[in-house]
């Protein structure tokens, strides 16, 4: 009696954590089902189901496109989704995955190859452009440090107060001082990384001057104030002299 209680008490937990995973959102004449799959951008991936009479047709409503475009990917996406979706037997036409006359039985299978398709394509995109990205200003950066200080180490190692040792872009000493840039994309992960790596080195006992260097400060919305909490935030538009400033800063 006991077992059987307690595999009834499994059964509701698993499908009340299963309700928690997979969300649904109806509306009038379409429902969206949220899958626990997640964009670079943390936003689920989602896949929109219409009844066509007797079949059903699902789309991602083009939302790995604009994951895509957020970071300025939406030219390689295309490449991309074209060749995930042929992979999946997936359609894909004017930045929309599809499937249509899907039978009742198909669905959980094509929403989830669907999703799949969405997430994979979504996800190369973005990290291909933040590679090509970082190296673009990376390059930019070096060159302008080089400008104004002469003398610039590149990605030389510095150890933080754990112990761990973080690659910085570039390093540079003046006055005695030495201050660190790293050049920070708009994406969250490259983000993240410079604010773990900046407050492990800031917990130094004579912790350097860190600097995050940025092409716009306003395309980083609201991750601008973590990225702020972390390191002096440069960005193309601040002038040399204020660079030096920064940079000589105790």
């Amino acid at each position: 009696m006991i077992e059987a209680q307690d595999h009834s008490s499994l059964n509701e937990t698993a499908e009340a954590v299963a309700r928690q995973i997979v969300g649904v959102e109806h509306g009038a004449k379409r429902t969206i089902i949220w899958t626990p799959l997640a964009y670079p951008s943390g936003s689920l991936v989602g896949v929109r189901l219409t009844h066509d009479g007797s079949t059903y047709s699902i789309t991602d409503m083009a939302s790995a496109y604009e994951e895509a475009r957020s970071v300025r990917a939406s030219k390689s996406f295309g490449r991309h989704a074209s060749h995930v979706a042929e992979g999946a037997g997936v359609g894909f036409i004017d930045r929309t995955f599809f499937l249509r006359g899907v039978r009742k039985e198909q669905l959980a299978g094509a929403i989830v190859a669907l999703a799949n398709c969405a997430h994979t394509a979504a996800t190369l995109s973005v990290f291909k452009q933040a590679a090509l990205d970082a190296r673009e200003a990376e390059e930019k950066l070096f060159a302008r440090l080089s400008r104004l200080f002469g003398k610039v180490e590149v990605h030389r190692p510095v150890v933080g107060v754990s112990g761990t040792e973080w690659d910085v872009d570039a390093v540079v000493n003046i006055g005695g001082q030495t201050a660190l840039f790293e050049a920070v994309g708009v994406s969250k992960q490259s983000i993240y990384a410079t604010v773990a790596k900046y407050h492990d080195i800031a917990r130094l006992p004579q912790a350097p001057v860190r600097i995050a260097a940025v092409q716009n400060r306003r395309e980083l919305g609201s991750m601008l104030g973590v990225l702020s909490q972390a390191a002096t935030v440069i960005e193309e538009a601040t002038p040399d002299e204020t660079v030096v400033q920064f940079a000589k800063a105790a």
